[in-house]
């Protein structure tokens, strides 16, 4: 109730609408900029100045507000990608790869916007983004994350996912990294790790190179 109370004191708070959508559930989804139904009844909203607002909206009316905020277009971005849905903005369709990307413009070391745009650009079938006129593929993405914060176990599985999956290795910090490397990277830093698909992911590492040594790939 507190960013409410906030809200209706000032309604123009941008910082007071992320942290209001940071409080709801992840697991609510109110569509963006679409009108409500009884579809839409049981989804999480909260009444700010006598008006409902979703998670998503939350994070709308922040952008809306003040849209030199990186952390605003992170977790607009964040919604957008994990319900898999785009929002209509002055005029044209902004999509959650959009936002990390201009997340990054303002703010060049929000490693989760790097982690995340990666991951965003996999979903979208690949390709790549150009941030502050330079162009990152997939894999570059994951490598800037890793660069900026390599104690993450997750930028590193996501970084060997894509190893595995397109080959070759990368260099982070002056050391060669194989997919092999990055996933025990991942488990390294996080050694009571129970995430199944890392484990999943290094044993299939560990069975391709056994199959080449057999000669079966």
């Amino acid at each position: 109730m507190c960013y409410v109370e906030a809200l209706r004191i000032d309604p123009l708070e941008g910082r007071s609408w992320c942290g209001l959508g940071r409080t709801m559930s992840e697991d609510s989804f109110v569509p963006i900029n679409s009108s409500r139904s009884d579809e839409y009844a049981g989804n999480e909203t909260t009444v700010v100045n006598g008006k409902p607002y979703s998670e998503g909206e939350c994070y709308f009316m922040a952008v809306q507000l003040n849209d030199a905020s990186a952390v605003f277009w992170y977790y607009l971005g964040t919604y957008l990608f994990n319900n898999e849905v785009s929002v209509s903005y002055k005029g044209k369709d902004l999509t959650a790869t959009q936002c990390f990307i201009r997340s990054l413009e303002l703010y060049a070391l929000s490693v989760d916007s790097w982690s995340d745009l990666g991951r965003a650009l996999i979903e979208s079938g690949g390709g790549s983004a150009r941030v502050s006129g330079t162009t990152y593929t997939i894999r570059q993405c994951f490598v800037k994350a890793v660069t900026i914060n390599p104690t993450c176990g997750d930028f590193w599985s996501y970084l060997g996912a894509d190893l595995m999956r397109n080959r070759g290795t990368v260099s982070i910090h002056g050391k060669s990294y194989t997919a092999k490397q990055c996933f025990i990277t991942s488990l390294e830093s996080d050694p009571e790790s129970e995430d199944r698909d890392v484990w999943a992911a290094l044993g299939d590492t560990l069975l391709y190179k056994a199959a080449r040594w057999c000669g079966l790939r």
